[in-house]
């Protein structure tokens, strides 16, 4: 008699449903003398999906900012999507998408400055035989090149050297 409850309990568990991931939820408080701040983050690693909050309030003026982030896998990389809004109510925004290549990714994107320009941007990331290459640029509205950064680094008989060029200057915010 044990021995065929044995057997049935093994395959009553065979036969259950898989449990499913719950998305987690954290959530974090800080509490300064000038600052209260929340920061809520969610990962639902089955969706695929990345979620985090913060918004910070100032304990003398009552003024609030806010940073929000989502990220969410796709089949060739990940999209993202965020925002940022300051003491005084200037928001900036971010969105783009990450695709995976063979050896590296590529980035583009849009971000809207808090005065309310909006740039392009584009990158690309790639290891190939101990060596890493990234190149990023920012273009403005006119389709002017206002930055450019370029990065090479390797590895070879125990040494490492690492060269970033740059050109052009930070766009306004």
């Amino acid at each position: 008699m044990k021995y065929s409850f044995s057997i049935l309990t093994l395959a009553a568990l065979a036969s259950a449903a898989p449990v499913q991931a719950e998305p987690q939820t954290r959530t974090q408080t800080f509490t300064g003398p000038n600052v209260t701040s929340e920061r809520t983050t969610t990962i639902d690693r089955e969706a695929g999906t990345f979620d985090r909050s913060r918004e910070t309030t100032h304990l003398n003026s009552g003024k609030t900012k806010s940073r929000n982030v989502s990220r969410t896998r796709t089949e060739t990389g990940r999209t993202i999507e965020g925002s940022r809004t300051t003491f005084n109510g200037k928001t900036r925004t971010l969105s783009g998408e990450r695709t995976r290549t063979e050896n590296g990714s590529t980035f583009s994107g849009t971000t809207t400055g808090a005065a309310g320009r909006t740039h392009q941007l584009q990158g690309t990331r790639s290891r190939n035989n101990g060596e890493f290459n990234a190149s990023q640029t920012v273009t403005n509205a006119n389709g002017r090149v206002v930055r450019q950064r370029d990065v090479t680094a390797s590895r070879s008989n125990g040494q490492r050297s690492r060269t970033v060029s740059v050109q052009g200057r930070r766009p306004r915010r």
